[in-house]
Formats: structure tokens, sequence, C-alpha cells
């Protein structure tokens, strides 16, 4: 065999070698893109469900706060009190579903002892602090409310203004 055959018997080798190596290449750089997408989605989703709670927490303030300047109505105290009590659901529902995940979402469960969990857990609680002085507020200003619908003549309609420092210690929680 002579010198030119074997060159271009070994170039067709190198060749083919070369195919391969490039084919493998670009399976493995589609597996990896593949692989960074999907979690990149997730993340995405991740971060979205953490604004939607953000908007849920301030929401809830609101309707609190207005639940709070009520001043003579029954009926729309009970309307705004129910509006907070809807978003504080959701934020709490929206943190077990970090949690826990949701394949139909693409949300991943927050791994078992990781930080996500951790803040996740520390926001749950917060929200937990905030409900128990929420509710001490509804349910004072809900008393007042009645005082005043039930004979209340002589009640100063100021004294339903209630105290909004008891608030205060929950501006933490979402900040």
């Amino acid at each position: 065999m002579k010198i030119v055959h074997k060159l271009v018997a070994l170039f067709m080798c190198m060749a083919i070698i070369v195919a391969l190596t490039g084919g493998y290449g670009i399976w493995s750089i589609d597996k990896v893109g593949g692989k960074v997408h999907e979690m990149m989605k997730a993340r995405s989703a991740q971060e979205k469900m953490v604004v939607l709670m953000r908007v849920a927490m301030q929401a809830a303030r609101v309707h609190l706060l207005k639940a709070a300047l009520v001043r003579s109505s029954m009926d729309e105290f009970e309307l705004c009190k129910g509006d907070y009590e809807v978003e504080r659901d959701r934020i709490i529902s929206d943190c077990d579903l970090l949690l826990q995940g949701n394949v139909k979402l693409k949300i991943e469960a927050a791994p078992k002892g990781s930080q996500l969990e951790t803040r996740i857990n520390d926001v749950k609680q917060g929200v937990t602090e905030f409900e128990s002085v929420a509710d001490k507020l509804l349910a004072r200003k809900a008393e007042l409310l009645k005082g005043l619908k039930g004979g209340g003549a002589g009640l100063d309609v100021g004294r339903l203004h209630v105290d909004h420092e008891a608030i205060a210690p929950s501006e933490q929680l979402v900040q």
C-alpha cells in the first residue's frame, strides 16, 4: 500500500473521530442546556410566588387597616375583615406551596435543611405572629362596633380608632 493511501485512510479515521466527538459535544451541551433551562424556570416560578406573597402581605395590611378605620358600619367591617383573612390565607398557602412544591406549577419543593426552607418557615412564623396581633385588633374593633350598634348612644366614636402600634412588630416580615 502506498503512502498516499495510508495518509488518506488516516485522514478518514481522524475525520470520523472529529465527527463523533463533535456529535457528543453537541449532545452534551443540549443536555446541560436543558437542565439549566429547567432550573431557571423553577427558580423563576419560586420568585414569582415570593412576589405574589409580598403583594398579598401588603394587601392584607391594607384590608386590616381599612377594617380598623371603619367608624360605624358592621357590614363594612366584616367585608374588610373577610378580605384580610383571604389575603392572610393566601400567604400561608403560598408558603406551604413553596415548602412542598407543585408539579403542575413546576415549583420544586424546598430542600430539607436549606436556606430557602429556613426563610419560608421564618415567614410563616412572622405571619402567625402578625395574625395573632391582627386577630386581637379585629376582635377589639368588633367589640367596639357591637357596643355602638347595641345602644352605645353615649359611646365616643373616637374610641373606635384602634391603636395601630400593635401591628408595628410585623414590619420586618416582608422587608
